[in-house]
């Protein structure tokens, strides 16, 4: 979810079940706002089976005991940031990430952010997806990429592609 949706890790922690529909999240930012953030089909898949996952998990246990946060710990409760970055170093560690490489929740949140420029969203809808205040914000995760990919990127969405001439 990290990876595909670009939210922080303690926006991804406040997650309630509620906040959950078919087609979006209701994400509970920084200084109180709130934004929506899409579910791809990729991620509804997976969704659909961690849902099932802790329904299995959590099925002797009484509805008051498992708390309404969508990630929970082994206990029910609210999953915290200090576990998510312990999980994430774990998992970086079984694929054979260097050790080099940083692997942090907000390393998700950067790759995201370069993925959607490459893939050509423009800065103003990556700025909302983020939840920044104003584009100056986001023109930060420009810096990462190379002249290539700005320039590829520049090829994909020229004006002219769309015209018949």
């Amino acid at each position: 979810m990290l990876f595909d949706t670009g939210i922080r890790v303690s926006e991804l922690c406040d997650i309630k079940v509620s906040d959950i529909s078919m087609r979006h999240i209701l994400i509970h930012g920084k200084g109180s706002k709130q934004r929506l953030v899409y579910i791809s089909k990729t991620m509804r898949k997976y969704m659909r089976k961690f849902e099932e996952a802790k329904k299995e998990r959590f099925k002797r246990k009484e509805s008051h005991e498992v708390e309404d946060f969508y990630f929970l710990d082994q206990c029910a409760k609210q999953l915290h940031r200090s576990r998510i970055n312990k999980i994430l170093k774990e998992h970086c560690d079984n694929v054979g990430v260097r050790e080099e490489v940083r692997c942090s929740p907000h390393d998700c949140r950067h790759y995201f952010a370069q993925k959607q420029l490459r893939n050509g969203i423009d800065v103003y809808s990556l700025s909302r997806l983020l939840g920044h205040f104003d584009t100056q914000e986001t023109t930060k995760y420009l810096r990462g990429l190379e002249q290539d990919s700005i320039l590829e990127i520049g090829r994909l969405h020229s004006p002219l592609n769309d015209i018949g001439i």
